[in-house]
């Protein structure tokens, strides 16, 4: 049954609808697909015609973009039923609106139309007399946007999706100011530094995840917040927030994606990760995850340190892994024996976490201190680690693919579709979810060739917990054509 499902993802996408000529997997596996993108490069919602090449400037299309989000914002305000909410909750909304265009009126005042290339060394007003005065009021409405953007609010989670909206349209209004040079350094550094400290890392954090709260409009079975930075990268919710990412330093990136990994399987493991205190007996932790608690503290301790020692250089990474090797080693024993129990939800999640953690150093901090002197003794398993290690990513890969195609099958069917409030034309909405839908495929495809690894019998099959992984796996492989043709029939999509 396995195999002809794999079959079938393979086929599913060159399957032309009325000729129904499967096309084989040496064309699956191209970089090309008709009609598709780039898996790095997600098309965004506010195109008016993704596939065509613009004859406008970049920075109109930039332009024209951040009208269309905070048009889409305008109209679901007003489809929104605000007798149902207090004045006061609904003012913050309409405040933000208005704050938006007016800094929008301001920038087309100052700079004049986006092909006209003006910066803020070259506005568009010549005269010195009516520029003061512009500029000053041009200012006074980014500063605005600041303040919303940085102000703490708690709407009723009928409100949540205009929440939502507000903070993406200021992000982009601020990034397509930032990008074009539309403002002075000071006002940039003002935006800029609350990021170097942990309070403002914190702030980006909660913020990138609040989009995802349970009960609202946006809310599906799918709808999971970011905890590591493909989900960042690639969800459609969230590009204005990795635009802002891109821009920090990479000690500042590494300690967002630091928590975003910590609180993965809850709050209560993961704010015990951000405490000095002795761990609470509150939720009665068992010894393991007490210990996986108080290692991804010595971590976030030298994070933090880092974040505060401008003047620190790359040596005391190195420091750090050695000084946590045997913390480190115990990290890569579990993933190899993997002996907790499988069935029992917690056991299950903690060798989940102990790879996301382990992952998190490889990515970030880099994985080759295995070949320091220090780590040789701990080389003999290495290819049975590196099997169960590319395993668990590839779980961890096509559970975040498929939850994403998903998430935006439901959103797309709920606002983009003809007559919806951000109506999108057919061909974008392919687009968007061929993105995840050639990510999906690359990492079957990838399992597959996993399974000819001669160690694959003993050492996988051989364990109970990498037994139920890949059946959970091929369950997961099991839904794929189910997924596939309702994103299909969203799309509208005759042949792919």
């Amino acid at each position: 049954m396995l195999f002809k499902t794999l079959s079938l993802i393979f086929i599913i996408p060159f399957v032309q609808i009325g000729i129904c000529t499967p096309v084989g997997p040496r064309e699956f596996l191209s970089d090309e697909i008709k009609g598709g993108r780039d898996a790095n490069d997600l098309p965004r919602f506010n195109s008016k015609d993704s596939c065509k090449p613009k004859g406008d400037s970049k920075q109109q299309e930039d332009w024209d973009s951040m009208i269309k989000s905070v048009k889409n914002m305008e109209n679901d305000y007003l489809k929104t039923k605000m007798h149902e909410f207090e004045y006061s909750d609904c003012n913050i909304i309409k405040e933000s609106i208005d704050a938006l265009n007016s800094c929008r009126n301001q920038i087309e005042h100052v700079f004049g139309s986006p092909t006209l290339r003006k910066t803020w060394a070259h506005p568009g007003i010549q005269e010195a007399r009516y520029l003061e005065l512009a500029l000053e009021e041009y200012k006074q409405s980014i500063l605005n946007l600041l303040s919303i953007i940085q102000s703490p609010v708690n709407l009723p989670i009928g409100l949540h999706h205009l929440l939502v909206a507000q903070n993406n349209c200021i992000l982009e209004t601020l990034n397509y100011i930032r990008r074009y040079k539309l403002v002075e350094s000071d006002i940039i550094q003002k935006f800029q530094i609350p990021f170097s400290s942990v309070l403002g890392l914190e702030w980006f954090d909660q913020m990138s995840k609040d989009v995802f709260k349970k009960g609202s409009e946006l809310d599906n079975p799918y709808f999971f917040r970011p905890f590591e930075e493909s989900h960042l990268k690639y969800h459609f919710h969230l590009p204005h927030f990795y635009n802002l990412f891109k821009d920090l330093d990479k000690k500042q990136q590494d300690f967002i994606l630091f928590l975003y990994m910590v609180k993965r399987y809850g709050d209560e493991k993961g704010d015990e990760c951000l405490k000095d205190e002795p761990i609470s007996d509150e939720f009665n932790f068992d010894n393991s995850t007490i210990e996986q608690i108080q290692f991804l503290r010595k971590v976030r301790k030298f994070l933090v340190k880092e974040l505060e020692d401008t003047n620190i250089q790359e040596p005391p990474r190195r420091n750090f892994i050695l000084k946590m090797k045997d913390d480190l080693m115990k990290l890569r024993k579990d993933i190899i024996e993997a002996n907790l129990n499988p069935d029992n939800v917690e056991t299950w999640d903690l060798i989940h976490w102990k790879f996301d953690t382990l992952h998190l150093i490889h990515e970030r901090f880099g994985s080759d201190y295995m070949e320091e002197p220090e780590f040789e003794e701990y080389n003999e398993n290495r290819e049975e680690f590196k099997l169960k290690y590319e395993l668990l990513s590839l779980a961890t890969r096509v559970l975040i693919w498929r939850d994403m195609l998903e998430d935006y099958s439901h959103y797309s069917s709920k606002f983009m579709t003809e007559g919806k409030t951000h109506e999108v034309p057919e061909q974008a909405r392919k687009e968007i979810g061929m993105v995840y839908w050639r990510k999906l495929r690359e990492d079957v495809y990838a399992f597959k060739k996993l399974e000819a690894n001669p160690f694959w019998e003993e050492k996988i099959k051989g364990s109970v917990f990498y037994r139920k992984l890949i059946a959970i796996y091929y369950d997961k492989i099991e839904e794929l054509p189910e997924i596939y043709f309702k994103f299909k029939s969203l799309a509208n999509i005759e042949s792919i």
